[in-house]
């Protein structure tokens, strides 16, 4: 089993830093083996060689436009199906989970799966510090990723020949 948490954003925008501050307060569960914490700025290509040795991978991101503290959580799949004909969107300076995830299916044969975790920020302004209601939503994402990782560790819920159950979490 490993497990790879990606917290990103911006901490220097308010609310932004979800992804910082959620990585930051799961640094002490990272070890060599079994679960590595990153932050980042922003998802690049090269993070696709990163998560491909990977059973799941964990995406934390802020976003806007909601109910500030809210909490979503979704399952990431590829978004464009092998051999799909067509054209992908472009790399840039912004990607997806999708976009990491085709990228590491596309050179690694890799297709780890995948979460994302977004709470919804109140404001993006300068400053690193979260509002408290985005504050209390990350302390909770916080509690429930430990929970999870805790559950995989003792239960080994994520098997090396491929079979993968994620429960209580997606």
């Amino acid at each position: 089993m490993k497990v790879i948490i990606i917290g990103y954003g911006n901490p220097l925008r308010g609310d932004d830093g979800v992804g910082w501050y959620v990585a930051g307060r799961l640094a002490d569960i990272a070890d060599e083996k079994s679960v590595q914490v990153l932050a980042c700025h922003q998802l690049t290509p090269e993070m696709a060689a990163t998560i491909a040795p990977a059973s799941l991978v964990i995406f934390v991101d802020a976003e806007c436009g909601q109910t500030p503290g809210l909490i979503r959580r979704s399952t990431v799949v590829p978004s464009v199906p092998i051999g799909a004909k067509g054209c992908r969107r472009p790399l840039g300076h912004i990607m997806s989970p999708e976009q990491i995830l085709d990228i590491a299916r596309d050179l690694f044969n890799a297709t780890p799966s995948a979460l994302l975790t977004t709470v919804c920020g109140q404001s993006f302004a300068h400053g690193e510090d979260l509002t408290p209601v985005v504050q209390r939503s990350c302390d909770q994402v916080i509690l429930q990723i430990r929970q999870l990782i805790e559950r995989l560790r003792s239960d080994q819920q994520i098997h090396d020949d491929g079979e993968r159950e994620i429960y209580g979490y997606a």
